[in-house]
């Protein structure tokens, strides 16, 4: 299913303004087209995306520790 499929994930998005850039199939956080290749292996990132629709780059960004 596709984070925007997600009726948690479109609340979220909703609420925090990121809507349209979601239903748009781009990156909530940057508004670029993600590029699944990004993700070919690296399967905690690749399940991250399908329920937030954020990119590889942005979670490398969120989630890489300092």
């Amino acid at each position: 299913m596709a984070a925007k499929d997600r009726p948690f994930t479109q609340l979220a998005a909703q609420i925090c303004g990121f809507d349209d850039k979601l239903n748009a199939g781009l990156c909530p956080i940057c508004g670029k087209e993600p590029k699944l290749e990004e993700f070919e292996f690296d399967e905690a990132s690749k399940a991250e995306f399908e329920i937030t629709g954020i990119c590889w780059t942005c979670q490398q960004d969120i989630f890489r520790p300092e």
